[in-house]
């Protein structure tokens, strides 16, 4: 035997034979030739530009408007702000005629939480509800729920409860890993109240049926490992109820509460009404007062000294009528429009939220949000000051407005468009015909 045939046996022996090698290498090369074209164009694609021509910019801080604008998007955020069209490779959107402003934001919602709209109603409805509804079912409730916000210009949601053993964070999940279209959403997890939550006369034998929904936290150690659970299950921002039982938490306790969200970077939401409990929510360090339908013009001025945020849930008439009947519902909203539009006057930052009641006969959850303006709007607030209320306020309120809340460099291509000017008339948001979110066109009804 040759030395050459010596040392091909060899080779061949530990598995490196040069014939059968050559196939590999040449796999090899072509692979990585085409991997890396795929890489170049997968960065292509991720950094393609759009540009949107726009005819107005309505800027939420002040009411004031840019005309014939052009808007550059690039993997999602604003990176220009032009008045002529740029020279680069990008998708042009043509909104030349339309009135832009940033997506619309509701701070108190609750998505995985539907009730049929029916008389009559009573609390116990409201105790069987996450009985007879399962949390998968729900979850599928929150996600159409959220789509249709997102259609009716809503890009971003603080959820705020009520979520079926933790389905928010799944719906979260499930936008945020691209599974489905849907707003941005922050959510609260369980709500952390005293014994009961707000369920009332629950049998014994039934046991803590609320548990579904809330969590029990009556001493300072439940407090705090009632936040800690929250935020290990996914919760992005905390909210107790303080006001639906005859008992309630202490200053002490709120400013412990306030404390163990803050440090872990997250914001607190206080269910609250009257004077002595809102007051305490305020002073121990609340982010937010939501309802709050009964409280002193005291009240609201600690608020606006203290820089707290009313999300009021400023229910129309047509969605009390459902729920308590027409006298009732007509006391209720006078109540509410009454403080709604002294806290306006009193300058306490507001943020825009609806809640939910019942579900009214042939309109979606995003189409009953819409509803709300009449409120706002009964109450004196002008079309700017809702506005206002519905995107940089909520973004200020998340402590996000360096990303969210208006059309500016650097911040995420949330935007709405719609054909007529909604600072002449705020019932002009209701025709939406375009929504981008993140800087994916969600709708644009604009050509069709």
């Amino acid at each position: 035997m040759t030395q050459v045939q010596h040392d091909e046996v060899k080779m061949a022996r530990h598995g490196f034979h040069l014939k059968g090698l050559f196939p590999l290498i040449v796999i090899m090369i072509i692979g990585l030739f085409f991997k890396g074209h795929d890489d170049v164009v997968a960065q292509e694609q991720q950094s393609k530009a759009v540009i949107i021509h726009v005819g107005h910019i309505i800027n939420p801080e002040d009411g004031s408007v840019e005309d014939n604008r052009f808007i550059t998007i690039v993997d999602g955020k604003i990176t220009a702000i032009s008045k002529g069209q740029p020279r680069i490779a990008a998708d042009l959107v043509d909104l030349s005629d339309q009135w832009v402003l940033p997506g619309l934001m509701d701070m108190h919602t609750h998505m995985t939480w539907n009730q049929p709209g029916l008389l009559p109603r009573s609390r116990s409805d409201y105790a069987l509800h996450p009985v007879m509804n399962s949390s998968g079912f729900r979850a599928l409730e929150g996600l159409r729920n959220a789509q249709d916000m997102l259609d009716k210009g809503f890009t971003l949601l603080r959820d705020i409860g009520n979520n079926a053993n933790y389905a928010d964070t799944d719906l979260r999940k499930a936008i945020e890993q691209g599974l489905f279209k849907g707003p941005t959403i922050y959510n609260a997890g369980k709500i952390i109240a005293p014994y009961g939550g707000q369920s009332h006369n629950i049998s014994p034998e039934v046991g803590t049926q609320w548990d579904q929904e809330y969590i029990d936290a009556d001493t300072p150690d439940e407090l705090v490992k009632a936040i800690r659970r929250n935020i290990y299950y996914g919760a992005k921002l905390i909210k107790l109820v303080n006001t639906d039982q005859a008992y309630r938490y202490s200053y002490e306790d709120l400013k412990l509460a306030a404390d163990e969200t803050h440090k872990a970077g997250l914001t607190l939401a206080v269910h609250s009404d009257g004077d002595a409990a809102t007051q305490d929510a305020v002073r121990a360090g609340a982010d937010s007062i939501e309802h709050a339908f009964s409280i002193s013009d005291e009240t609201l001025r600690l608020m606006a000294e203290k820089g707290t945020y009313l999300v009021g849930t400023d229910f129309p008439y047509a969605h009390m009528e459902v729920f308590y009947g027409p006298e009732r519902a007509r006391r209720v909203v006078d109540n509410i429009m009454a403080r709604l539009k002294r806290a306006w006057q009193l300058r306490v930052p507001m943020a825009f939220g609806t809640d939910t009641i019942s579900n009214l006969p042939g309109k979606n959850r995003g189409e009953m949000a819409l509803d709300y303006y009449q409120v706002w709007s009964g109450a004196g607030i002008p079309a700017a000051g809702i506005i206002r209320a519905m995107t940089i306020e909520p973004a200020k309120l998340l402590k996000v407005d360096s990303r969210y809340g208006s059309i500016a460099v650097g911040k995420m291509a949330d935007i709405v468009a719609v054909p007529q000017n909604p600072l002449d008339d705020i019932e002009n948001l209701r025709n939406i015909q375009f929504v981008m979110k993140h800087g994916a066109i969600i709708k644009n009804h604009n050509n069709d």
